[in-house]
């Protein structure tokens, strides 16, 4: 099974790896969401460029870990991590509701901070918890059908 150093520099960009894509999507997230709040200083392309980047890439992460991820997880899991899971599922869609306010024009500054402090501290939880769950419970057959998928939904 894959390990992953979560304290070490960012992961390389692979489908072929999915706990470190996650990781490394996790990166691009929250590098992301900082030129977010630098653009919101000086509005212009940036802006445009990370909602892009939200409207194609976050899709894909989340729906990478909502549709290939979570669901070989829960036959498996204890119900403490089951409890998590759940928790990761409901701060989605927070997540998804505040950024679609944000995507119709609510571009205040409150907003956008909001947004950013919500998404580091969901990517903070699985960086440590679902990826720890990832690994204990996912074997190198999972992560092979995951890859695949994670490569379909792209369109690779």
């Amino acid at each position: 099974m894959e390990i992953v150093n979560i304290g070490g520099p960012a992961p390389k960009n692979t489908l072929d790896a999915p706990i470190e894509h996650v990781l490394a999507c996790h990166r691009r997230i929250e590098q992301k969401l900082d030129l977010l709040l630098r653009a919101m200083e000086t509005p212009g392309d940036e802006i445009a460029r990370v909602f892009q980047f939200f409207d194609t890439n976050g899709v894909f992460h989340t729906q990478d870990e909502e549709e290939s991820i979570f669901p070989r997880l829960r036959p498996r899991v204890s119900a403490s991590e089951t409890a998590l899971l759940d928790s990761l599922c409901a701060e989605h869609e927070s997540i998804e509701a505040l950024y679609a306010r944000l995507a119709a024009g609510d571009r205040s500054l409150e907003s956008v901070r909001e947004l950013v402090d919500r998404y580091h501290a969901h990517i903070a939880r699985e960086d440590t918890e679902l990826v720890a769950v990832m690994q204990r419970h996912l074997d190198d057959a999972d992560l092979r059908a995951i890859s695949r998928e994670m490569k379909q939904r792209r369109g690779i």
